[in-house]
């Protein structure tokens, strides 16, 4: 494999300033996508507000015949503020409070609940548990199968081990944002 570069590389083009009306397409109505637009069309209504010239238009073109088809619409959407290496560790406790903050300050657009995590482990494991026991705010605490949810149905040979609770953890609402992020980039 040849890991030379080209002279025929150009750099990236700089950035566009939302003020100036260009319109933006964005592949994907996943989670990603979807906040893109929505962050994007917050700046088009800032822009807007201060008496810049129209906002461009924001497409979100999905492949799928629904938001979130893939990765998006399958993942938990959990948040804490423990668990991160320790270079990143202050990092990824700031992204939680603004992640609290925004989910306080901006009603319904955004919103996440509080939520307890588990780890369960078969008693015939004998590997090493992940997450490692240093990874949550408390070291891992016994817990009956009855703690877990109802849609988990356990086995007999389980152990259950509560790794944090609010309010250390929490859950995403994933569809509000979806919901928001369509609402303002289809005005």
């Amino acid at each position: 494999m040849d890991t030379t570069r080209s002279n025929d590389q150009q750099p990236l083009a700089p950035q566009r300033d939302v003020s100036k009306g260009d319109d933006t397409v964005i592949l994907g109505a996943g989670v990603i996508g979807l906040a893109t637009a929505y962050q994007l069309a917050l700046a088009h209504r800032e822009a807007t507000n201060a008496t810049f010239g129209p906002p461009g238009k924001i497409t979100v073109i999905e492949q799928a015949a629904h938001i979130s088809p893939a990765a998006s619409g399958q993942a938990t959407g959990g948040l804490g503020d423990f668990g991160f290496a320790s270079g990143v560790a202050d990092l990824g406790v700031l992204s939680y409070r603004l992640f609290q903050e925004l989910a306080f300050s901006s009603g319904k657009e955004f919103d996440f609940s509080e939520s307890t995590i588990y780890r369960i482990i078969p008693d015939s494991f004998k590997g090493i548990s992940q997450p490692p026991d240093s990874w949550g705010p408390t070291p891992p605490v016994e817990q009956p199968m009855s703690a877990l949810p109802h849609w988990i149905k356990p086995k007999s040979n389980w152990s259950v081990q509560r790794m944090a609770g609010p309010p250390h953890a929490s859950h995403l609402y994933v569809y509000l944002l979806i919901t928001i992020a369509f609402r303002l980039t289809d005005k």
